[in-house]
């Protein structure tokens, strides 16, 4: 029989491990993780209030939800601590918005957000 089991050594792809950073190619807290029909790796980063999207081979993130300088807020535009991000079948995006206690809806490429359960602009 074959026996499977996990590579023991991981590749950091984003971030360097133990160190926070708000910068493109930095992370804090990242939290979930999901993938587009591209492949392209999407990282609900917590602390840095922003959604990455990473492509393949290169190792600089993407702000496609929040703020890339990760300034947190409750428009539109902002998010704050965004536990989890997920995809819909026409690759539109999904943001859990803890603290600010709402799921927001992206539609594919655009960087404004509309409340789809919650209050908008709690």
């Amino acid at each position: 029989p074959v026996s499977l089991r996990w590579n023991s050594t991981g590749i950091t792809i984003l971030g360097k491990a133990g160190v926070p950073g708000s910068g493109p190619n930095q992370t804090n807290r990242p939290y979930g993780l999901a993938f587009d029909y591209l492949g392209a790796l999407y990282i609900a980063d917590y602390e840095n209030n922003r959604i990455q999207k990473l492509i393949i081979g290169i190792s600089t993130g993407i702000t496609v939800a929040g703020q890339a300088n990760a300034a947190m807020g409750n428009d539109s535009y902002h998010l704050h601590n965004p536990p989890d991000v997920a995809f819909d079948s026409n690759d539109n995006i999904y943001v859990s918005d803890r603290e600010n206690r709402r799921v927001q809806f992206f539609t594919r490429g655009n960087l404004s957000g509309t409340t789809v359960a919650g209050i908008a602009g709690n």
